[in-house]
């Protein structure tokens, strides 16, 4: 998702899919326009996923990490949400999981 601050819309509208299907998701989070724009915040989002037991992760000059929040000072930023449920192609990824 690429949506410019509405992501927690988008969310929203996801619940059931996200709760049936456990999809794992690419999201870009604008904290800035997430707030200015439609009064939500990352916090909210994030938690949209950790509260379905989704894996937050970020992609950093070292690597992959994962997080429980979003990296602050930056004004967006993409983020891997993955649940444990979803089988993973051999990778980075399906050796995070495993951890």
């Amino acid at each position: 998702m690429d949506i410019e601050g509405a992501e927690a819309k988008a969310l929203a509208g996801a619940r059931a899919i996200l709760d049936r299907d456990h999809p794992n998701v690419l999201i870009e989070i604008h904290p800035d326009m997430l707030r200015e724009r439609f009064g939500a915040s990352a916090d909210g989002v994030v938690e949209e996923f950790l509260g379905r037991d989704y894996r937050m992760f970020a992609l950093t000059g070292a690597g992959i990490e994962e997080r429980r929040s979003v990296v602050s000072g930056v004004p967006w930023k993409d983020y891997f949400f993955l649940h444990p449920s979803r089988p993973l192609p051999d990778g980075p990824f399906a050796a995070l999981m495993r951890n």
